[in-house]
């Protein structure tokens, strides 16, 4: 038998190391891998009881010896290549070498995660092996080496469809919890959607985002006429606010749970005691979002209330459109009333901060500072020099977008004579961005996601929920590129096979050129 042991040694030897390269390149080795790892250790200890005398001999003599120090060097080498494979394994780092990082995440996005203070269970449900899952467990793992609180578990819901079932997922889906609060992560399950997902999960404050209604402002309901605000709406409701319409002609007042009030200018015009109610808002603390209706040497009259209640909060309101006079900042098909601003002409604001991209303007008025007492004045974005506006002799440049914020707001309710009002109190702030036409679905739905961006930047700044002015994204970012199963296990064998056999290769070599010495 003696004879035929070193086939015993060599399948031994065999498994031991198939046992070893399933270890190296699973998270969870199978039980029968393990079976095949202690058989081989077995049948290569069986080897050494049986050919104990021949191992003796062949270590005597010189010649043996150096043969001996030849094996060790093979064995050194391979365990040299198999330590560094293990290494990599384990460390899994990874650089994106693309120029603008497409395929790491974002900063505000690591910032989060890096705030997280309680855990959150993620429960996955991908097909077995599908690319979605794959997608996901990049996903997953690339966040979880910010934080070590999420808990992920990826389950395949057809094989455990009663899982699936107890989280309403009837194909694919992510669920984040914590604790018996539950929400689900919106599809394409991106780097983006799960973000926001956590922020909504771990948000502890309710915002109501209050809209005017009752003078013909665009419907918060519609989601598809060009003119309306419905777009907007579905945006504030995925981050967790609650868009409700409110009539000031029925409720006298703001109502006090509005964390921001979003008013409208339409051309049917603003009554004076409205107009007195969204003062009486700002002068007690609150914050306002308004755009302006378009405007029209027509009507006025019906623009006066309104323009002219901004007038009073510090915020000069002009009566003509600005036009655009360069090809650079025109819109292809649209008049000179309808430009772009490049991100060069935003100021440096946090509403304005992370807007990378042109935004459109449509039929805006000029904006400036009425220069009134108790009230800070700030730009956000301004024209381009090649715009001119009826309200002034000489093209120039002209804000699009302001802010103005009541830092006395007893000297401002003196001015416009609503000193006697209850609860006056510093820090209402109002930005007006432009024409309803910069939240409208019109130019949400043909693509320009910044337009929509600085409006949900805007909001969440008013809002003081400062993380989610950092939580916009690229709607145009590329995908991470996915390996399919093939190509997964062929980078498996380069890296766990054939390096090692180079070094293998390369150390008996060596061995077989001292044996000729």
């Amino acid at each position: 038998m003696g004879h035929r042991a070193w086939i015993m040694g060599a399948l031994g030897l065999m498994l031991t190391l198939a046992y070893t390269f399933l270890q190296i390149g699973s998270e969870e080795v199978p039980t029968w891998a393990m079976m095949i790892g202690g058989f081989g250790i077995s049948l290569m200890l069986i080897f050494v009881g049986i050919e104990r005398k021949t191992i003796v001999t062949q270590l005597s003599g010189q010649q043996n010896r150096n043969n001996l120090l030849a094996v060790g060097l093979v064995l050194i080498l391979t365990g040299i290549a198999i330590g560094i494979n293990v290494i990599a394994y384990q460390l899994d780092e990874r650089w994106d070498l693309t120029s603008d990082q497409s395929f790491s995440l974002s900063p505000q996005t690591i910032a989060y995660l890096e705030s997280i203070d309680e855990p959150v269970e993620v429960l996955a449900f991908f097909p077995d092996q599908s690319e979605e899952e794959r997608y996901f467990r990049d996903l997953s793992a690339t966040m979880s080496a910010h934080t070590d609180r999420l808990e992920v578990q990826v389950l395949d819901p057809i094989r455990q469809p009663s899982k699936a079932r107890e989280y309403d997922i009837t194909d694919m889906g992510v669920v984040l919890q914590k604790g018996e609060r539950q929400i689900q992560v919106a599809s394409p399950y991106s780097e983006a959607s799960f973000r926001l997902a956590l922020i909504n999960l771990l948000s502890e404050e309710t915002h109501y985002v209050c809209f005017s209604t009752g003078h013909g402002e665009p419907s918060i309901e519609d989601p598809e006429h060009p003119d309306n605000y419905g777009q907007l709406s579905w945006s504030l409701e995925d981050q967790n606010y609650f868009p409700i319409a409110v009539d000031l002609a029925q409720v006298a007042e703001v109502p006090s749970e509005c964390s921001v009030f979003v008013a409208t200018s339409t051309s049917r015009g603003w009554s004076e005691s409205d107009m007195g109610a969204l003062q009486r808002f700002a002068l007690r603390g609150g914050d306002i979002l308004a755009f302006l209706a378009i405007p029209d040497s027509n009507i006025e009259d019906e623009l006066s209330a309104f323009n002219q209640g901004l007038h009073d909060l510090g915020i000069w309101v002009g009566a003509h459109p600005i036009e655009e006079f360069s090809e650079q900042f025109l819109v292809p098909g649209e008049t000179t009333s309808t430009f772009i601003t490049t991100p060069v002409q935003n100021y440096d604001h946090a509403i304005t901060r992370v807007i990378e991209g042109a935004l459109v303007y449509a039929w805006t008025p000029p904006l400036d500072t009425t220069l009134a007492d108790g009230v800070d004045f700030h730009p956000l974005v301004e024209s381009s020099g090649s715009t001119r506006s009826l309200d002034f002799d000489e093209a120039g440049i002209m804000p699009v977008s302001v802010v103005a914020e009541i830092t006395d707001a007893q000297a401002v309710a003196r001015d416009i004579q609503l000193d006697q009002i209850e609860g006056i109190a510093n820090g209402g702030q109002i930005v007006v961005l432009g024409s309803q036409a910069m939240a409208s679905n019109s130019w949400i739905l043909r693509g320009n996601g910044w337009n929509a961006d600085l409006v949900l930047n805007a909001i969440a700044w008013l809002a003081e929920e400062n993380i989610q002015i950092q939580s916009r994204y690229r709607t145009d970012a590329p995908a991470p590129p996915l390996l399919t199963e093939q190509d997964i296990k062929m980078v498996r064998n380069i890296v766990l096979l054939f390096v090692p056999g180079l070094a293998l290769m390369a150390a008996l070599g060596m061995w077989r050129q001292r044996r000729r010495l």
